[in-house]
């Protein structure tokens, strides 16, 4: 059996300008820099949009991550939303049937109401792990 590896360079793709890719991006509602990496290795992601715009766009407009999702770093994008507590969210996806954290991930990108936060195993306390909150039990 062989196995290859094929890097794919950059150097002859043509991005979008940073102003518009910038702009494609913002409408994401990403948080994060992990929150772009999971975007980026989804394969939703247009191939006129580098997946490293840091390096890509250095000399075109490139300032930070911030303002590349479209978010401050000083306050809290989403400050005004109420999120369920611990028992109110997991009560809501008892019958969603989600397994996984992969099942989560999807569902975060279609389903998940603002009201239970991307992150909950940094948002509450009460966490154990992602099967508890899920509420799968095999």
């Amino acid at each position: 059996m062989i196995f290859t590896t094929e890097i794919v360079s950059n150097k002859n793709k043509i991005f979008l300008q940073y102003e518009d890719a910038k702009n494609f991006v913002k409408k994401l509602n990403l948080g994060n820099n992990l929150e772009w990496r999971n975007y980026c290795n989804s394969g939703e992601k247009p191939n006129n949009i580098p997946s490293s715009p840091d390096i890509e766009y250095k000399n075109t407009g490139w300032t930070n991550w911030q303002n590349w999702l479209g978010y401050d770093k000083n306050r809290k994008r989403r400050r005004n939303i109420k999120y369920f507590t611990y028992d109110q969210s997991k009560l809501f996806l008892k019958d969603k049937n989600l397994k996984t954290y992969k099942d989560w991930e999807k569902f975060c990108k279609t389903d998940k109401p603002d009201e239970i936060p991307r992150n909950p195993w940094i948002f509450y306390k009460e966490w154990k792990n992602i099967k508890d909150f899920l509420n799968y039990n095999e």
